[in-house]
């Protein structure tokens, strides 16, 4: 995009356009193949207009950006030392020396301009990006019990065999579309819902057709009208393209693993159209709002739903303790991890399930069209690998896939008096998950399964949970009595105290506050400004990450950072929707002497008297018109209309005028407001 002439790319745009012709119009029924040759002509003509006005940029190597000409002449003066037999120890060691202090200097006079010559947030954001970075290594071998893989093709082999071929020995059932029995609305597509499905979508890398987020958008107003109608064809076909099927699978490893040599310490992303992702993004926002509207998924179900996060789901779990601990009881909570989990889905399967659930006709048959001969390439290394059909499984990388996955583990879904009984009701559970999920072909991996107990008092007992599997018994055991369990990014001890969520902040916030400089390095000190948006992007997230759970969130001295957060949390629980739990959990106030975190947050004895806003009051289908542009003509009678409406209010009137606008070429936006009275 950097190269692109935006003058000469909407030239070619609109000659690409012309050569379209007219969408076709709502009415004309299209067939697969008919729908295959348009999805090919509206990617040919972007791409067409794209080469004509971006010059392609190829990846070179260009060495430090830090080296200058005194490391070249200090390189030089060291080999030349070295490589002279004549050459005293002491001659070498100097010359060392004086290379080691010169890479040095260039390295601090690079990091130096660059810190004094960032002119806004971004260049600093970037930095901080550019320092988390550990590197571009290539892929160790793999190893496949005694065996080692070290070509590439031979490694994409084993990930393809390991992580995707397993699904495959399933036994799965047939598919069935029709479903007489359909509960659920599913309206038609409006224009609306494809411009947001586009312009929302953020910067993320193309697939095999190279088309980025960038280039739809720019290429909208010429080619939105036939964008709109490929979608909206799509449904009424119930056909998924097959370009939007052809995907590239890059093996990113999973950070913090120790063994890089198992095929299991990576994860196999899909690099997909971004054309076809508007679709499935659009797709994904419909399946979310029917499934909360219609309580299609448990409440706790947080996963690819809106307005759910992960504290979300994390301070629902601690008011669940609190409240069981007011009662006289106690908690125990089992993770459990589905190995492969998108990768394993069964296609007819997971039609069964929406099926059952009340999808129309036309979701199933879409979604059978997007989970059936799909094909895709690894590219490992800088090489790419043949061609091969993927026989199961969800594209990780896809916005719908999330949502689907939701809906096929939708069957999954207690408090004890003592924790054996929470333990004994878990292994129950845990069985019935394990024969469930052997059922659906879905395996769970028990290697990273936990246990964790919460209790208070002096009792130090820990219990164990015996899960049955195929294989046999597993044992899975508590954690030593001071230790916690990490989940979703927050660690759960015993007394729900949650202290060991400050250090491991502070050590990942290390990497954002590093550049932030002491007062006497005046020298390499950015702009204050500056840092202090970047604190707030990237230090203050990482450090404040579950705060509102925190028991010590008004001790100084973050004592006004996390009393923030935590009156944060008190207005977002008045900003969900009815069916949220944390909107369930204060509503249904069990006790007025049970006292949790977040019931002293929220205050729930005023809840009632605060507006409430629910984000999902409209449908997709009936907001987010598609914005226009006004022409002079349209201004003038806006203008007329209100000067008429202005002459018939009563004359004593307040009338407050608002007014904002955002930079052309900036971020930042203004606004303001002039009240009369008695005009």
């Amino acid at each position: 995009m950097a190269t692109m002439q935006e003058d000469i790319f909407h030239l070619a745009i609109h000659k690409e356009a012309a050569a379209l012709g007219e969408p076709p119009p709502a009415q004309l029924d299209l067939t697969p193949e008919a729908l295959d040759q348009y999805t090919s002509a509206i990617i040919q003509a972007i791409k067409n207009a794209l080469e004509a006005s971006t010059k392609r940029a190829h990846a070179h190597p260009s060495g430090h950006r830090w080296w200058n000409d005194d490391c070249q002449e200090a390189v030089l003066a060291l080999q030349g030392a070295a490589q002279d037999p004549d050459s005293p120890l002491t001659e070498i060691e100097a010359a060392q020396r004086t290379f080691r202090c010169t890479v040095c200097q260039a390295k601090r006079h690079y990091w130096c301009t660059q810190l004094d010559n960032f002119s806004d947030s971004k260049g600093i954001v970037k930095a901080i990006k550019w320092s988390r970075t550990e590197g571009s290594f290539p892929t160790p071998p793999l190893k496949d019990g005694n065996r080692t893989h070290t070509t590439a093709n031979a490694k994409a082999e084993l990930l393809v065999k390991t992580l995707l071929q397993k699904a495959a020995c399933a036994e799965d059932i047939p598919i069935n579309c029709s479903n007489p029995e359909a509960t659920l609305p599913f309206p038609n597509i409006t224009t609306g819902e494809v411009y947001q499905a586009i312009f929302r979508a953020k910067s993320s890398t193309p697939g095999q057709d190279e088309i980025s987020n960038d280039v739809l958008k720019k290429a909208w107003p010429v080619i939105g009208p036939h964008i709109s109608a490929l979608y909206k064809h799509c449904i009424t076909t119930e056909w998924h393209p097959t370009l939007f099927r052809q995907a590239i699978l890059v093996a990113l490893p999973k950070p913090g693993k120790k063994d890089y040599s198992s095929p299991r310490s990576y994860r196999l992303i899909s690099l997909l159209s971004t054309l076809g992702k508007g679709l499935e993004r659009l797709m994904a926002r419909r399946l979310a709002w029917i499934a909360i509207r219609h309580k299609v998924l448990h409440p706790q179900q947080f996963g690819a739903l809106p307005c759910r996060s992960a504290t979300d789901l994390a301070a629902a779990l601690v008011h669940d303790i609190e409240e069981a601990w007011a009662r006289g009881l106690f908690a125990s909570m089992l993770t459990l991890d589905i190995k492969g989990a998108f990768h394993a889905v069964l296609q007819g399967r997971l039609t069964q399930r929406l099926c059952s659930q009340g999808w129309p006709p036309t979701v199933l048959r879409w979604v059978s069209s997007f989970t059936q001969d799909r094909t895709a390439a690894i590219r490992l290394d800088e090489h790419q690998s043949p061609t091969f059909t993927v026989p199961a499984g969800l594209p990780q990388g896809s916005p719908v896939s999330p949502i689907l996955f939701m809906l096929y583990v939708e069957p999954i879904f207690k408090i004890g008096k003592s924790l054996e009984e929470n333990t004994v009701r878990l292994q129950n559970i845990a069985t019935d998950l394990m024969e469930w999920g052997q059922r659906e072909g879905l395996t769970f991996d028990l290697a990273k399964t936990e246990l964790q107990h919460f209790a208070r008092g002096w009792k130090k007992n820990n219990p164990t949970c015996s899960i049955q599997t195929p294989e046999g018994i597993v044992i899975i055991n508590h954690p030593q009595f001071n230790e916690a369990t990490r989940w979703l990014g927050i660690w759960f001890d015993r007394k729900l105290k949650i202290k060991n969520t400050h250090p491991n902040a502070g050590c990942e916030g290390q990497t954002g506050s590093q550049w932030h400089p002491s007062p006497c390095q005046h020298s390499m000190r950015a702009k204050a400004p500056l840092l202090r948006q970047a604190t707030i992007a990237c230090v203050v997230p990482v450090l404040c990450y579950g705060a509102v759970l925190h028991r010590e969130s008004a001790i100084p001295p973050m004592e006004l950072l996390l009393d923030q957060r935590r009156r944060s949390l008190a207005i977002r629980v008045h900003q969900l929707d009815t069916q949220h739990p944390l909107h369930l959990l204060v509503i249904h106030q069990p006790s007025r002497y049970i006292s949790t975190r977040l019931l002293r947050a929220v205050d729930p004895k005023n809840f009632h008297l605060i507006e409430q806003v629910d984000p999902l009051l409209l449908s997709p289908w009936d907001s987010n018109p598609e914005p226009k542009e006004q022409s002079a003509t349209m201004k003038i009678q806006a203008r007329d209309a209100f000067q008429r409406w202005l002459a018939c209010i009563p004359p004593l009137s307040t009338v407050v005028y608002t007014d904002g606008s955002k930079g052309k070429d900036s971020k930042t936006t203004g606004a303001g407001w002039v009240g009369y009275w008695g005009m």
